[in-house]
């Protein structure tokens, strides 16, 4: 029915996803859960496994969720309880996704509250 149902094509060049929210937790614990370097990181609190492969910089995450899948992130930002970036690709890759590329920025607001705008950029196969 006038192409209702046919399959879309992903537009050229990255598709960007922004979101803010505000949490009843103070900055630092915030950015501690987005942190894959400390231990506090919030997939390693839902047992997945992280690995360090390069300094705090590079880190590989492994889910019982997606256990064929190594999820390979590259820290980009990072500055503590204001800014962390991060891009990531996917071993092997998943669907059309290549890569995406996701920022949290994180503004106090007060001492047990803040507000944080994700930003997310991802990167598909052409066409």
């Amino acid at each position: 029915m006038f192409g209702l149902f046919k399959p879309q094509l992903a537009p050229d060049g990255p598709i960007a996803f922004e979101n803010t929210v505000e949490i009843d937790a103070s900055a630092g614990t915030v950015y501690r859960l987005l942190d894959f370097g400390d231990r506090n990181n919030a997939h390693r609190a839902r047992g997945d496994t992280v690995i360090d492969l390069g300094g705090g910089v590079r880190f590989e995450l492994r889910t019982d969720t997606m256990p064929d899948v190594n999820f390979c992130f590259a820290v980009t930002e990072a500055e503590p309880a204001r800014l962390y970036a991060f891009e990531c690709t996917m071993q092997p890759r998943v669907g059309k996704l290549v890569s995406s590329r996701e920022m949290y920025a994180i503004e106090p607001m007060g001492d047990q509250a803040c507000r944080v705008t994700q930003t997310t950029e991802a990167e598909f196969v052409e066409g």
